[in-house]
């Protein structure tokens, strides 16, 4: 789903380097919105087709439990969103997000280590869950910054 801002990225970044800052806003919030539709469509059809296999006795018995597999790609769409969120920062020509990237590299580790511990195999999607919900808080609170208040470039002119 992060095709379509992606391939707008260029666009994107040439409105903002041209201060058109209303034009970059509505090209990513438009394109913010695919996303958000096309990941949720994507984890409830993944999640429909896992269920389908399930009936199949070759792939039934290797497939995760019905709700582990809903909330592991609900993780996937969830850092979808939060990883295209981070589009609209970038177009600023900055990179924001390291304390983001660190607290995952700490967090990600030992949500695994606890939750594997404590309630087993489907502790690995809930960990992936949790990770990413900390970096869609993270990048969410940086990208309303420069929402709300985007730098200016002086004119090329």
């Amino acid at each position: 789903p992060m095709t379509w801002l992606a391939m707008n990225f260029p666009r994107l970044t040439h409105l903002v380097a041209e201060n058109d800052i209303k034009s970059a806003r509505s090209l990513f919030k438009a394109r913010y919105l695919q996303i958000i539709l096309l990941s949720l469509s994507a984890a409830v059809v993944a999640w429909l087709a896992t269920m389908i296999l399930r009936q199949f006795p070759q792939y039934g018995d290797r497939l995760m439990n019905p709700l582990s597999t809903l909330l592991l790609y609900s993780a996937y769409a969830v850092q979808t969103i939060a990883l295209a969120l981070a589009f609209w920062p970038r177009a600023f020509k900055v990179e924001p997000f390291v304390r983001v990237a660190y607290a995952q590299m700490v967090v990600t580790p030992l949500l695994l280590w606890f939750l594997i511990s404590h309630y087993g195999l489907i502790g690995i999607p809930w960990a992936f869950m949790g990770s990413w919900l900390v970096g869609l808080v993270g990048i969410s609170l940086i990208t309303k910054k420069y929402w709300d208040n985007p730098p200016h470039f002086p004119s090329v002119a």
